[in-house]
């Protein structure tokens, strides 16, 4: 705001000037001449702004750094919501069969082609289900078609 105020203050003291300086000139062709210099000062005091702007080292993305970045934000946020489903669904899965994991970590990655596949889902469940290991991964391979590690803890 400081460089408006500053700009609107030289205009003001620009046309005062002017309305001084035409009613002391002479009439005749040096007052033509003067009205040509006082319109090129305006002109100046017109585009001072413009000046300091370009003099600002502004930091601008290019369209293809924009577009990468939104892409890598919603691969991300893709991976983040896919595992977060798969999640969910192995959770449901195994309350079917009256087991309550501790923890479900599921690795998903996109790949070149945009196509997104499971790496790992690892499972931790409780030391009561150590006898049921085989159960869990089972009805897990059955029902989702994912094999998971079960870890118990």
């Amino acid at each position: 705001m400081n460089g408006l105020n500053t700009w609107i203050i030289e205009l003001c003291v620009c046309a005062v000037s002017i309305a001084i300086a035409e009613n002391l000139l002479p009439e005749g062709n040096v007052k033509k001449a003067a009205y040509f210099v006082m319109g090129l000062v305006v002109v100046t005091c017109f585009m001072s702004p413009i000046e300091s702007f370009e003099s600002m080292n502004l930091d601008l993305k290019s369209e293809n750094e924009i577009v990468s970045e939104n892409a890598d934000w919603l691969n991300r946020t893709t991976e983040e919501m896919f595992s977060e489903s798969v999640s969910r669904l192995v959770a449901d899965c195994l309350s079917k069969i009256n087991v309550k994991p501790k923890n479900i970590e599921v690795h998903a990655d996109i790949n070149e082609d945009n196509c997104i596949f499971i790496d790992k889902v690892r499972i931790t469940v409780s030391s009561e289900c150590s006898e049921r290991l085989d159960e869990i991964v089972d009805e897990i391979y059955r029902t989702l078609g994912i094999d998971a590690d079960v870890i118990v803890r």
